[in-house]
């Protein structure tokens, strides 16, 4: 049979539709649509999440420099964002209007993350010296509300050897509940840091016992413990008397699974759990039961899209924030319950709302989103940003 050969016309288009193909591929173009369940041959809620904001700048009208941790603060209504290049943290309203920052002129030196009291915020830092021969010291730095530093809490008497640096720390009564580096477990002490107990998960991998390093916890409104280990891939969910109940999640890095987990927030009125994947550029959804339910992301740079993600909350008008750190922006996203009447997937998921999107106070940059980011510039900065913030 004559071999049927193509003129150079037909080989270039043949050639370009592979590439296209091959593009979609690799860019995650072929994820699993956002909003729809798991599984959606299974009757269950489905969800549309839409994207309704993105910042990149503070009050001064500078680029947010990877901001890496986030708490929202039930008592002024406020969004607290540590931004891990500048080594500030800056404070937003819930109209995504930025407030006030504080950085090492008030004796913020690092922030990992920060939680709030009545009174105080809590910041998880350290004391740096200038003096090569002195170490690093892991602390809790207090400020009050305006800003002002008032005091340091170190840490004494925790089990184990070798430093210790906080990296989550929640006010609770009179009690301080930490993680960090150096340590495994949920570290439980007073308020001037003196060791009470602990709560260390153990999960057998491959037969073997393995310790739960924790990167994240949160609570729901039932007074619910989840305890997000990185190293497992994994959320540990106990009781408010601090008995397990049970485990979800997967160590992965496929759709579904967990290869970095960074960050954890509960949405109450849906009863829904996000986990922040950072190193699969992704946020998961899941029920209160702990079934996997849908994601959102994949790596890029127009909306929707994230780039090491570090961290998620969920604000008090239910909107979920998520730190997309190498885009050096937030993305906020607000998720609905769609009705099972008709049974069709829901078609308004993730929209281009780049006008909207932009922060008009500030037209100093264009929009991340639209494309005109220029990547290969900033691949430098990026790396020097990416080992700073693993290292941290």
């Amino acid at each position: 049979m004559p071999r049927t050969s193509l003129n150079p016309i037909q080989a270039k288009i043949l050639t370009g539709s592979l590439f296209f193909l091959l593009t979609l591929l690799m860019t995650g173009v072929f994820r699993p649509t956002p909003g729809m369940t798991a599984d959606p041959e299974k009757p269950g809620k489905k969800f549309s999440v839409r994207c309704v904001k993105i910042i990149t700048r503070d009050e001064c009208g500078d680029r947010l420099n990877y901001p890496a941790s986030l708490h929202y603060d039930k008592y002024t209504e406020e969004i607290f964002v540590g931004c891990s290049g500048e080594r500030q943290l800056v404070v937003f309203s819930q109209d995504f209007y930025p407030l006030v920052s504080a950085g090492r002129g008030r004796g913020v030196n690092a922030v990992r993350s920060c939680s709030s009291g009545p009174e105080t915020i809590f910041i998880c830092s350290k004391i740096m010296s200038d003096d090569l021969q002195t170490p690093e010291k892991g602390i809790i730095l207090t400020l009050n509300r305006a800003l002002l530093p008032t005091g340091i809490i170190e840490f004494k008497g925790l089990p184990g050897k070798g430093d210790f640096f906080p990296l989550r720390a929640r006010p609770v009564e009179k009690q301080m509940l930490v993680i960090g580096s150096g340590r495994d477990g949920l570290l439980i002490t007073d308020r001037k840091g003196n060791f009470i107990s602990k709560i260390a998960p153990v999960l057998k991998v491959l037969g073997v016992p393995e310790k739960a390093s924790l990167q994240s916890f949160t609570f729901d409104q039932q007074g619910r413990l989840y305890l997000l280990s990185e190293n497992l891939g994994t959320i540990f969910v106990f009781s408010p008397n601090g008995q397990f109940l049970f485990r979800f999640g997967e160590k992965g890095g496929s759709s579904g699974k967990l290869s970095r987990p960074r960050g954890i927030a509960v949405l109450d009125r849906l009863q829904l759990i996000f986990v922040v994947d950072y190193m699969r550029h992704a946020l998961n959804v899941y029920d209160f039961q702990g079934k996997y339910l849908f994601e959102i992301g994949g790596q890029g740079t127009r909306t929707g899209w994230f780039s090491f993600p570090s961290d998620v909350c969920v604000d008090g008008l239910d909107r979920i924030w998520i730190a997309d750190t190498f885009n050096q922006r937030l993305q906020i996203f607000t998720c609905k319950a769609l009705a099972p009447a008709t049974g069709e997937l829901p078609t308004e998921d993730i929209e281009d709302q780049r006008e909207d999107n932009e922060i008009q106070n500030f037209p100093t940059e264009e929009n991340p989103d639209d494309g005109s980011t220029d990547n290969e510039n900033r691949q430098q900065e990026m790396a020097v940003a990416a080992k700073d913030t693993v290292n941290q």
